[in-house]
This record gives C-alpha cells, structure tokens and sequence, in this order.
C-alpha cells in the first residue's frame, strides 16, 4: 500500500505507485531512475523505425487493445520515443539516435536517410531476425504475406557486415526446456536459448553485470575481412552451438525433432555487437531517385560518401528479445501494470540505448539488481547425456 512521489523545482512529479515485496532488489534502481529522471527534463529523443507495433495495436480477435509491449513502457520512461513510420524522408535534427526493429523492405529513401543520419554522427540499435515469432505473419486478403524474417542488406554490405536471415544459431546447452503435447512434457527448444552470464561481455559497461538473457531463433553476425569497422560482441553462444536452417523452424510441432542432424561447431556465434569504425556509404553516387516529391526533399549538397569520423552501432540479430514472453511476466494490480522481469532483456535493450545517448548514469545501478550462479559443470554433464540417449534412442528405433 506504500508507493513513493517525487517532485523537482518545477514541479515536475514523477511516480512509484506502488512498492512490490517480491521486486525488493529493484528498490534501489526505482528510486535511482526517479530521481535521474526528475533531474533531467529534456530527455534524449529517438527516432524509432518498426516494423512491429511495440507501442499496442488492435486486436481483431479479441476487438480490444493490446498493451504496448513492456520494453517500450521502459523506454519511454527514460526517453522521447518518435514513431518516425517505414517510410521516412527526413529526421528531425533533434533526434541523436534511432531505435530500428524488424525493419523489412524499406524503400531507397528511408534507406538513404539511415545511411546519412549515421554517417554524420547519429547512432543506432538495429534489431533484425531470421524468424521473428513476435511478428505474425500477415493474412490480410489480397495482400501478399511479409514473412517474419528482417534485413538491411544494402547497408550491411556497404558498412562490412555480415547476416543471412537463412540461417538460425542452436545451441545444445542454452536451449530452453518448453512443454509439448497433452501431458504438457518438458522439451528442450534448440532455438530458444537462455544466455548467462558466461555468454555476456563483462569487459562492457551494457553486458557486465547482466545474468540471463532469453533469445528465441537469433541469427549471427560478423564483419567482411577486408572492412574497416570493428565488431565487439556482447550477445554469444556457447561453443556446443550449431547453425539450422530458418525452414526448420516453420510449424514445428516437436522442438526434440530439432536435434535431428544438429552438430556443434564447437564455437560461438555473435547474437548481438557494438560496431564502430569509418562507415561507407552505402548510396555513393548520391541520394536514390525514386519520385520526384523525395527529390524535392533530399539536400544532394549535405551527401556524404563516408562517416565523419567513427560511427558507432549495436546490431542484435533477434527482434524476440523484446517480446515480453520471453523476459517479464506483466499483471494487473488494482489499475496498475505491475512488470515482474525473470530475465535481463529490458536492461539490456536501456542499457545499451543509454550507452549510445551518452547517458550511463543508471547503467550500473540497474545491472545489479538480480544475480545467478548456474552449474556449468552440471549443463554439460546434462548435454552429453542427452546427446548418449538420442543416439541410443535413434539405435533403437532403427533396430525396431
């Protein structure tokens, strides 16, 4: 029944409604981002491009509204979030960073004014995915459907930066268990790996002290060879991982079929990475000719070719890391929308936006809110016996 109110010199008032005793170690991050954000009114804008509604839509089925998702409520408290739409012919000078989700064939236009708004200092988080299941397929009639997959592959290919929305990273000791079937029996998913804290970058201020991150059919990433920007990983597997095909995936009715022909690399892939270095414009002949209302807006005297010094990006091969499913439970509790997270992904998608802002004030307060020891020796005791009784199992069934 206690909750906490906070007011600054201009009588600007920010809320906690409510203290939850089972939230106890987020007491002191609460109160921390309160106090951060009262003392700071003008906050940072970013410029979000989505091609999944994080901020709520309708739902036909239901004919209610569906909440915004828990990551963007986050965001928004510590942010200006402006819906700049998939089609864009400018951004605003007052946006310094854009929150890019699940992008998927955005025209030369919007491309042009991602490439520009990077190459002239502006950062970004870029959310991209092989198979993301937090974007339904489209089934509106007459319209083809979109798939779930998501690409930038004219500016990768330009900026040195590899991804194929083919191919979807499994992994033997971080493959989460699900239930199957009437008896609701536990089933490990190849696919949806629970990451530790030996899969996170504790050289980062973003990944330090994070514990347990969820992902769910992640790709990989990396950089060409011969580029000039660097890739510093933050996100990876661990070495029992393996590459599967995204096909496998689709209307998979059995998550155990997925050890079927699985093998490990023996190396980790990169889910998520700071990239940074001297860009290329990925349009070096000058701004794309498309219609002539885009012409008449585009400034050909500002173009550059190549980044006015070091760009800076985070690229995440999963857009299912922002889904709540898969890092916090959210409940009603009289009104109010109480967030109970059993994972670290909202931590890590502010971290890493506050990182790019320039602003890390509240960085080490929130990593430090829950920690986990697991037993690594016990993982791999449990991965090689599994990997004994399917091979066991398969005898079997050949002999039968």
């Amino acid at each position: 029944y206690m909750g906490l109110a906070g007011t600054d010199s201009i009588d600007t008032e920010e809320i906690v409604p409510f203290f939850q005793p089972d939230k106890e170690q987020f007491l002191e991050y609460d109160i921390a981002k309160l106090i951060s954000t009262l003392a700071t009114p003008q906050r940072n804008v970013i410029g979000l491009i989505s091609g999944v509604s994080m901020e709520g839509n309708f739902d036909p089925q239901t004919q209610q509204m569906d909440p915004p998702w828990a990551v963007y409520q986050q965001v928004e408290q510590l942010f200006e979030v402006r819906n700049l739409g998939t089609e864009i012919e400018s951004i605003d000078d007052d946006i310094g960073m854009l929150w890019i989700v699940q992008p998927k064939n955005l025209n030369n236009t919007t491309l042009y004014m991602i490439d520009q708004f990077i190459l002239t200092g502006g950062t970004a988080m870029i959310f991209v995915d092989p198979l993301a299941e937090a974007d339904p397929m489209q089934t509106t009639q007459g319209i083809p459907p979109q798939g779930q997959s998501s690409d930038l592959p004219k500016l990768f290919a330009a900026w040195g930066i590899e991804f194929s929305t083919t191919d979807v990273v499994a992994d033997a000791q971080l493959a989460l268990p699900v239930s199957v079937g009437a008896g609701n029996r536990p089933v490990r998913h190849l696919g949806l790996l629970g990451l530790t804290d030996a899969e996170l970058n504790d050289n980062d201020v973003i990944t330090a002290n994070l514990n347990t991150i969820n992902v769910g059919t992640a790709g990989r990433i990396d950089v060409v060879d011969d580029t000039t920007a660097t890739i510093e990983p933050l996100l990876s597997t661990s070495l029992a991982s393996g590459i599967l095909a995204t096909s496998r995936f689709n209307f998979l009715q059995n998550p155990s079929n997925l050890f079927d022909g699985f093998v490990q690399s023996g190396n980790p892939y990169i889910i998520a990475a700071k990239v940074s270095g001297e860009l290329t414009s990925a349009f070096p002949d000058g701004p794309p000719i498309t219609d002539v209302s885009s012409d008449e807006d585009i400034n050909t005297s500002t173009h550059l070719s190549q980044s006015n010094g070091s760009a800076h990006l985070i690229i995440v091969a999963d857009v299912d890391i922002l889904s709540d499913r898969l890092w916090v439970q959210q409940q009603s509790f009289f009104g109010q929308r109480i967030s109970n997270a059993f994972a670290s992904n909202g931590a890590f998608v502010i971290n890493a936006l506050e990182s790019l802002s320039g602003s890390p004030d509240l960085i080490t307060v929130r990593s430090r809110a829950t920690y986990s020891r697991p037993f690594t020796r016990v993982e791999k005791l449990r991965v090689a016996a599994e990997t004994r009784y399917r091979e066991t199992e398969q005898r079997l069934q050949s002999e039968l």
